[in-house]
């Protein structure tokens, strides 16, 4: 009896993969949901009460970020769970958004630490296959998992991917994001933001849901920003492919697994990331940003040249990459299976 290809063998299961995700909103819901929707898959939220039967004969994709399953980031009973059901699985795939948290003595993070690194590295250890959006995490997944196929993809954006022309862009400045970050970005900007906006007149929007901070917010639009709030993927795309500038706080060893530095880049907006340390990280380089507010120029040209650098970079692993990638790592594995019958 000859033994069964890949597509015999996808075609005894489900036929398409089921994506894990955690309950509520947020980046990696939206990530997860894109993704999820270009492999034809079907998106589950995992709760302490999914059934482990719910995964019977599926290749399942995890996107684990240990604070979206757990209050304190711990999820143990999201690694016992899949224990129970992986001999039901036929393929488990896990895309690592975060890996643990780290803190000073006085917080919480610092003390769960230990127990959020062992159920990343026996999570990875469950897997046939596991995708990251950091060097720095594949390197740690590298020295405390066992060996298993994967790939480095930072974070594609959720906004679309323009890289719109010069001559479409405007003297206009974008701060971009949910609430807690938005409030983190002024608050690293300061006053420096809004004079230079003034001096330099251009006009500043101010994209998501509203600021929880009520101080905060009223102060960002006395000071004359165009406040938009929540709106559709489409229009936050348009804002982006017609601006100059977007502004971040994100330390720049993790931008790579920030989606609004994904949006800037991927519409070529130059990125002013206000990072509290620098050096060379999953090769984003001074080039491919500006490390503070007295760094903007009113010279669209000079900015526009960094915006499309950062599309540059961003590009090998848009959106089709990430496809791509996870169908490879998915088909790879069906046929090393198919090898071993």
């Amino acid at each position: 009896m000859p033994s069964p290809s890949a597509h015999d063998l996808n075609a005894r299961g489900t036929g398409a993969p089921i994506s894990l995700v955690a309950p509520g909103e947020g980046g990696v819901k939206d990530y997860a949901a894109t993704l999820n929707g270009l492999l034809q898959g079907q998106l589950l939220e995992a709760t302490p009460d999914l059934p482990a039967t719910a995964l019977d004969g599926a290749d399942v994709i995890l996107h684990y970020c240990g604070y979206g399953y757990a209050r304190r980031g711990a999820p143990l009973w999201l690694l016992r769970r899949l224990r129970e059901a992986r001999p039901r699985m036929r393929r488990l795939g896990i895309y690592f958004h975060e890996l643990y948290a780290d803190g000073a003595p006085w917080r919480s993070a610092f003390w769960l630490s230990p127990v959020q690194r062992y159920i990343a590295a026996e999570l990875a250890a469950l897997a046939d296959f596991w995708v990251t959006n950091r060097e720095g995490s594949a390197r740690w997944l590298d020295t405390h998992a066992p060996a298993r196929p994967h790939r480095v993809l930072p974070v594609f954006s959720n906004l679309g991917e323009s890289g719109a022309p010069l001559r479409d862009r405007q003297a206009a400045v974008v701060v971009l994001g949910g609430p807690a970050l938005r409030a983190q970005t002024y608050q690293e900007a300061g006053d420096a933001l809004f004079d230079w906006v003034n001096r330099a007149g251009f006009t500043l929007h101010d994209v998501g849901p509203p600021l929880g901070d009520a101080a905060l917010a009223a102060s960002v639009a006395h000071r004359g920003a165009v406040v938009h709030g929540r709106v559709e993927a489409a229009e936050a795309a348009r804002l982006l492919s017609a601006s100059t500038y977007g502004v971040l706080a994100y330390p720049v060893d993790y931008a790579a697994k920030s989606g609004v530095f994904a949006a800037y880049c991927a519409h070529a907006v130059c990125p002013v990331l206000l990072s509290r340390h620098g050096g060379v990280h999953d090769g984003i380089t001074t080039g491919h940003y500006l490390p503070s507010i007295p760094a903007m120029t009113t010279d669209l040209d000079a900015a526009w040249r960094i915006g499309r650098a950062a599309h540059a970079w961003y590009a090998p692993h848009a959106l089709r990459h990430h496809e791509a990638g996870f169908r490879e790592l998915l088909g790879a594995r069906a046929v090393q299976v198919a090898a071993a019958l």
